[in-house]
């Protein structure tokens, strides 16, 4: 997971805490050059020719001459179904305040006249967008009080980054090369690229569609099945609507074949405990940071595991975005019935940036090996949709793998039907209850928000047919958190108007310590924490994608 997702948590840290968070960010600026020695000379030249030459950044060429970038209020009572669809929208954020916000690239006049027919008012935050080449947001860490994260802001203006923007929460930096915003992130801060499309937004109320959106289209199959009680797909429907549902013996089955020992064995050569064979040479990996060559191996050693399992369309996908270039992982298992529509269960591979050397294992190692043995558990099994697992790269530097796959995607109209995000799933803080979290998009979101909560309800309907709630042994207990959360890999998704719902472990005073330090080792897991939110959503799994008994 990105950085501040897990710091967006409302505890606070003390005072002494904060200024030596602080000066562990000056000294990480000191050392983020440091994260190149991982890489052999030969991959250094390759990935550096490959930056020189991918295109300039889409926001340059998709962008109208005249267009700036520009906050436009969203009022209270307003959501993204209330947004006048000649807006193109770029994001909805709160800033610290609790205000809810929206950024677009738009003639300025177009951004006020919105503006004006939501009840609010707009900003221009820079009058040429086309010339900035993009922009980047900067997220503060949410621990810091208000003092704090304003010490942070301060300390990011006087670190020379292109502050455009501030809200109290974040800024917005301008420029389209992630390179260049490096020391920001040393900082402290959770950098993510403001995604140059805009995004897919719903019919508006009352009007007529101009967005095409798979999406839209399975939430109104869902809630036409809701109405005749016959479920589009048993995940999307109603409590009382469970016909076609997997049994509850045949998702007990299931979730009882995926062991604690396989997701330890699974996760080993992804945090060096267990060499990898690449290239002929068996090589033991340091870190998963996107451009070191541990990232490469780690993807290597997947594919082969999805190979063996006998699962379809294994490939690469390469992207290059930000000034980074990298290969997300993708594997499928067809669906038998209806295999055109898609559940796409993601997890990122890559680990912390910055120079910071480490296992990565719970940020994310907990959630490929999840995907790993979920595959495992599913290959060979009937399944009514296709479900595609993808494992991204460039998370860590703004979800820019799962971005570009995405855009690719959604551009040849391919995007999945629904999308369940794993990230961080395995840390369990001693003494506390085994809660555990969905994020879904805000209220703010509109339709949005509604789609995302039937995902989220499926999950929690899946968790108790298996058995696996909590006060059961080795229980969990789920809890729907609709924050709109982004930094991580479900993001892009939603941007593009796709259900999804980001699975991760406890939240504010359950929060993992450890994240992006060396310290988030195997050591620090909880085993059958993780294996219960495994099988949580495998078994969410088999019932949003229809399987089959037998």
């Amino acid at each position: 997971m990105s950085l501040m997702a897990r710091a967006a948590a409302p505890q606070q840290l003390p005072r002494p805490a904060q200024l030596l968070l602080l000066l562990l960010a000056l000294l990480a600026v000191c050392r983020s050059a440091a994260a190149a020695t991982d890489t052999d000379p030969a991959t250094a030249t390759a990935t550096a020719t490959a930056a020189a030459a991918a295109p300039p950044p889409a926001a340059a060429d998709g962008w109208a001459p005249g267009s700036a970038l520009a906050r436009v209020d969203l009022p209270p009572g307003k959501t993204l179904d209330d947004v006048p669809r000649t807006l193109p929208v770029h994001g909805l954020f709160s800033g610290a305040d609790g205000s809810s916000y929206l950024l677009s690239v738009a003639p300025a006049e177009l951004a006020a006249r919105a503006a004006s027919d939501l009840g609010g008012g707009s900003v221009i935050i820079d009058p040429d967008a086309r010339a900035a080449g993009g922009f980047f947001l900067a997220h503060a860490d949410a621990r810091l009080d208000g003092d704090g994260a304003a010490a942070a802001l301060s300390a990011l203006r006087a670190s020379g980054q292109p502050v455009l923007f501030e809200d109290g929460a974040r800024a917005v930096l301008r420029g389209g090369d992630g390179r260049a915003f490096e020391a920001a992130a040393g900082l402290g801060f959770e950098l993510e690229r403001l995604n140059p499309r805009p995004m897919a937004l719903p019919p508006p109320r009352g009007g007529a569609a101009n967005v095409s959106s798979r999406a839209t289209a399975t939430a109104t199959a869902a809630a036409a099945a809701a109405a005749t009680g016959r479920p589009a797909c048993p995940g999307l429907a109603p409590a009382n609507a469970p016909a076609g549902a997997p049994p509850p013996e045949a998702l007990r089955a299931l979730v009882e074949a995926i062991t604690r020992a396989e997701l330890y064995a699974a996760m080993k050569p992804l945090v060096g405990k267990a060499r990898i064979k690449v290239g002929g040479k068996r090589r033991r990996v340091r870190d998963r940071y996107t451009v070191n060559p541990g990232a490469s191996a780690s993807s290597a050693y997947v594919h082969d595991w999805f190979k063996a399992l006998g699962l379809e369309g294994v490939e690469f996908h390469d992207w290059a975005s930000g000034g980074y270039t990298g290969s997300n992982l993708l594997a499928e298992i067809p669906g038998a019935a209806d295999p055109g529509r898609v559940l796409l269960v993601t997890a990122h591979l890559d680990s912390q940036p910055g120079g910071v050397k480490g296992q990565g294992a719970d940020d994310n190692a907990s959630g490929v090996a999840a995907a790993m043995v979920i595959a495992k558990a599913l290959a060979g099994k009937r399944l009514d949709w296709t479900v595609r697992f993808a494992l991204f790269t460039g998370e860590e530097q703004g979800c820019l793998g799962s971005g570009e796959y995405a855009e690719a995607i959604a551009a040849a109209g391919a995007l999945p039907d629904a999308v369940i995000n794993v990230d961080m799933i395995a840390y369990n803080k001693e003494g506390t209850d085994s809660t555990m979290s969905l994020f879904i998009r805000r209220p703010e979101s509109g339709r949005g928000h509604s789609e995302d909560a039937l995902l989220a309800a499926a999950f929690v309907r899946a968790v108790e047919a298996a058995g696996l709630r909590s006060p059961a042994p080795g229980g969990i207990e789920p809890v729907v958190r609709p924050t709109g959360l982004l930094r991580s890999d479900h993001a892009p998704f939603w941007h593009a108007g796709v259900p999804a719902i980001f699975v991760s472990e406890g939240w504010g005073a359950e929060a993992n310590p450890y994240y992006h330090t060396p310290k988030d080792t195997t050591g620090t897991l909880d085993g059958e924490y993780w294996l219960a939110i495994t099988r949580a959503v495998a078994a969410t799994v088999a019932v949003v994608a229809g399987l089959q008994p037998g």
